[in-house]
């Protein structure tokens, strides 16, 4: 099962408190995350996000109440079963930003739970790439600190993140469970940095496991065109 939560925290990565957000709506965006705790079932979700109106939103499938939005991918297994909704205008064609939410369950239990929630950010077509620069010569190597990192971009800061996701198993499993898993409870930030050839940035994750953000991936990617982190 171990694997499988391992896959699960790949497909993206939300802090708590203070966070960077260049425009009001990007904040306004990120904020209304706030609404949805980890925990909630399903129809609570709904209620929270359509109000009055959030029982057309549901329907029914195999014995379980799930929301009639598309789901983009589904993690069946003996262990777990989980949905994941993406939510964002879909009046454009580039949406700017994209919110992702996780319900998850074990098979024989009936209710899907909320256990990950994040958001994706564009900016002119393409990704959202922090204000701050790696500086020439400076590397930015694993397990560095968010001050280690800060030390080897221009100005004070990281600057502004890609990707932000946050992660809650403890509603659907045990702490038993959660020990073999590996994690419960884990906070991503995925940031892109340019560097000082023009078409070369550095795709930074940032991974926070209770004891503050240390990089646990790089990569370098061309024109910062990436789809974000989910």
């Amino acid at each position: 099962m171990k694997s499988s939560f391992v896959c699960l925290m790949a497909i993206v990565l939300l802090g708590s408190g203070t966070v960077s957000a260049a425009t009001k709506n990007e904040q306004k965006f990120t904020d209304s995350l706030n609404n949805y705790q980890f925990g909630m079932t399903v129809t609570e979700f709904a209620k929270q996000k359509y109000g009055k109106s959030y029982q057309k939103y549901l329907t029914k499938k195999n014995g379980s109440t799930v929301l009639k939005h598309d789901v983009k991918k589904v993690i069946s297994e003996e262990s777990v079963d989980s949905l994941q909704y993406f939510f964002y205008d879909q009046t454009k064609q580039e949406p700017m930003h994209v919110m992702q939410i996780m319900f998850m369950k074990k098979p024989k239990d009936k209710l899907y739970r909320l256990v990950f929630k994040g958001v994706d950010m564009k900016r002119d077509k393409t990704v959202r790439q922090s204000t701050k620069q790696l500086m020439t010569g400076k590397r930015i190597r694993f397990e560095m600190t968010t001050e280690q990192v800060d030390a080897v971009l221009t100005g004070k800061g990281l600057g502004d993140w890609m990707t932000w996701a946050v992660t809650d198993y403890s509603s659907v499993f045990t702490k038993r469970e959660l020990k073999n898993i590996g994690f419960g409870k884990a906070k991503v930030k995925i940031y892109i940095f340019q560097t000082d050839k023009k078409n070369k940035q550095k795709r930074v994750r940032m991974h926070d496991m209770g004891k503050g953000y240390v990089v646990t991936d790089i990569m370098t990617v061309s024109g910062a065109t990436e789809d974000g982190g989910f």
